[in-house]
C-alpha cells in the first residue's frame, strides 16, 4: 500500500484537454493518462494490468497493479461492463471503464487548470500517508483518532480509511 500512496502523492491533477462533442465538455483522455502513470509505476517497480475479464457470462476489466519483479497482484479491482453488441459502442466503454478504473482506484483529480486543486491535495497527503503506515486495526483508530476534523471530511482519506479496515477485517 505504500507504494501506492506514493504513486497518489506524485500525481498531479489531470488537465481536461479533450472535447466531448455530444456533451459539450472537457475530459482527459486514455493515452494521456498512461503517459503520466507508466513512468510513475515502473520507477516504483509496479505494471498497471487491465485485461477483459468474464464474469458470470458478461464482460468485465480487471485494473490490477503488480509487482513487476514478482507477479503479485498489490491492488486490484474489476469493473463490469454494460453488455453492448455493437463493436464500436463496445470499444467506447471499454475505453471509458479504463480510465474510470485507475481515476477511481488512483484518487485522481480532473481539472480545467492548473490552478488551486493541487494545493488541496497537497492538504491531505500528510492524512493518507499517516492513514497507510497503519499495520493493525489499533494503529488505524490511533491514526484516525489524531486527524483534524477536516483531513477525517476529506473524501479521500475517509475512502483509504474504509479499504484498510476492510483488509484488517480480513486479515483477523
Amino acid at each position: 500500500m505504500k507504494r501506492i500512496l506514493e504513486i497518489i502523492g506524485a500525481i498531479d491533477p489531470m488537465v481536461k484537454t479533450k472535447e466531448n462533442p455530444f456533451f459539450k465538455s472537457k475530459y482527459f483522455d486514455i493515452n494521456n493518462l498512461i503517459e503520466v502513470l507508466r513512468p510513475i509505476f515502473l520507477a516504483k517497480k509496479l505494471v498497471i494490468m487491465q485485461p477483459l475479464i468474464n464474469i458470470n457470462g458478461l464482460p468485465a476489466i480487471e485494473t490490477s497493479f503488480r509487482d513487476t519483479e514478482t507477479g503479485e497482484v498489490v491492488y486490484s479491482s474489476i469493473f463490469p461492463l454494460p453488455n453492448i453488441n455493437e463493436p464500436q459502442k463496445m470499444g467506447a466503454a471499454i475505453t471509458y471503464y479504463r480510465r474510470h478504473s485507475l481515476k477511481s482506484m488512483l484518487f485522481l483529480e480532473e481539472v480545467d487548470d492548473d490552478g488551486s486543486v493541487k494545493e488541496k491535495k497537497l492538504d491531505n497527503m500528510s492524512a493518507l500517508k499517516k492513514l497507510g503506515e497503519s499495520k493493525t486495526k489499533a494503529e488505524l483508530n490511533d491514526v484516525w483518532k489524531k486527524l483534524s476534523q477536516k483531513e477525517r471530511n476529506d473524501k479521500e482519506v475517509i475512502e483509504l480509511a474504509k479499504e484498510l479496515q476492510a483488509k484488517f477485517k480480513k486479515a483477523v
